[in-house]
């Protein structure tokens, strides 16, 4: 969405970022079949705002190689569905997974497992990597000894800017530990107060959910030249947005204590009854759409190819993510190939983490490459470089069998 002058700015902001328009369920993981005779396996998990199965089908083709089944698959609850987006949290990202990486092994009989994780899924790799070492047999639920292997194309160990990581931190303190305390205190403030903050934090926690930001990519494409003519940037109506959604009841829950009368109750039920006007509030364009690369008729198929907005709590579960895994990395013995983008704008590969994960990581720097939207000889260059990896990492196990 193009923003013209301040005021046009900011309004169309605060109308596109608060609700994401329900879509057709568009957004299947796409699988390539493999040769019977092949133990390996290709699972590909896209990013927080990406169409994994459409946007890196070119890369899913070229690691396919005529003989590895690849499927690539989206987090889990991008679905194109605003409910389902919204639900969206790691630990759903997490469990999925874990569920196909099981179908690899169970039912299409795959030993030699590749995890391929794009931004937000590389989080999902190193997730799956730690649990093979601290719980196997409850991970694999198998005693047949697999290969396990980890790509992370881009990982959101720390994103660009350092304020979107502090509002998002705030959003979730608030969201998860402040506001069910608030509720708490405020319904012990008196003997009616009980049901009715029982129905605000329903409210709570059905409608914050609800409120959408730009995407990275998104913000990342906004000329700075309008960022500093806008008078208030995405930022500040963020930080607006959630001050009053998600910490005015844990204000109202203090007003209570300190104030008697119906007064906090008139307040609070004011409160309610503009938690609901945002789902007024449809965006016109939620969702990113692409004409298919083989299109040669004047009618093309559209397909969807990422979000333009995110709810504000699935991105809160981003940082809270990055910040519980760093204490884990120390447990990944799986060989891990780790490629950094130079024209990647959305996130930064922290040194802390890459220190964490030991002397199993070979890096790759791609200084052409951005965070997302890779053209097919940007993906088909990227395959080559996995393969490669590939090739060379297995035949230092071979070696390394072979000796022991």
């Amino acid at each position: 969405m193009a923003f013209k002058g301040s005021i046009v700015h900011w309004v169309s902001w605060l109308r596109s970022g608060i609700r994401f328009g329900e879509t057709k369920r568009s957004w299947r993981s796409y699988r390539i079949a493999g040769d019977e005779n092949s133990d390996q396996a290709i699972l590909m998990i896209g990013g927080l705002s990406s169409n994994a199965a459409t946007t890196n089908r070119t890369l899913a083709q070229t690691l396919h190689r005529d003989k590895v089944m690849t499927w690539s698959r989206n987090l889990f609850g991008h679905t194109g569905l605003f409910s389902d987006f919204s639900r969206s949290r790691f630990w759903n990202w997490i469990a999925d997974g874990i569920i196909a990486m099981r179908k690899l092994i169970h039912r299409h009989k795959r030993n030699d497992l590749v995890l391929v994780g794009h931004s937000t899924g590389s989080l999902v790799v190193l997730a799956i990597l730690i649990l093979r070492q601290l719980v196997p047999r409850w991970l694999l639920k198998t005693d047949q000894a697999t290969q396990l292997r980890g790509v992370l194309i881009f990982p959101p160990f720390r994103l660009q800017r350092r304020l979107d990581s502090r509002l998002l931190w705030t959003v979730a303190v608030l969201y998860y530990i402040i506001c069910p305390a608030a509720f708490a205190l405020l319904a012990m403030s008196g003997p009616w107060m009980w049901p009715i903050s029982l129905v605000a934090y329903i409210l709570h926690l059905y409608l914050v959910p609800k409120i959408f930001v730009p995407s990275g990519d998104q913000r990342a494409e906004q000329p700075v030249s309008k960022r500093r003519r806008a008078i208030l940037s995405e930022s500040v109506l963020l930080a607006v947005l959630c001050i009053y959604f998600v910490a005015a009841p844990p204000l109202i829950a203090i007003a209570a204590q300190l104030i008697s009368g119906i007064a906090p109750l008139i307040v609070f039920g004011g409160f309610i009854v503009t938690l609901v006007v945002p789902l007024l509030m449809i965006p016109q364009s939620p969702v990113e759409m692409a004409v298919t690369a083989d299109c040669r008729d004047e009618v093309c198929q559209k397909r969807h190819v990422g979000y333009r907005w995110l709810p504000v709590i699935t991105v809160a579960n981003l940082v809270i993510f990055q910040f519980v895994i760093k204490f884990f990395l120390r447990f990944c013995r799986d060989p891990i190939l780790l490629i950094e983008g130079g024209q990647d704008k959305v996130v930064v590969v922290d040194e802390s983490y890459v220190s964490r994960l030991g002397e199993n990581v070979k890096r790759v720097y791609l200084a052409d490459f951005p965070h997302s939207d890779l053209s097919w000889q940007q993906q088909t260059d990227l395959a080559g470089i996995i393969v490669g990896w590939l090739e060379s990492s297995s035949k230092q196990v071979e070696v390394e069998t072979a000796s022991g």
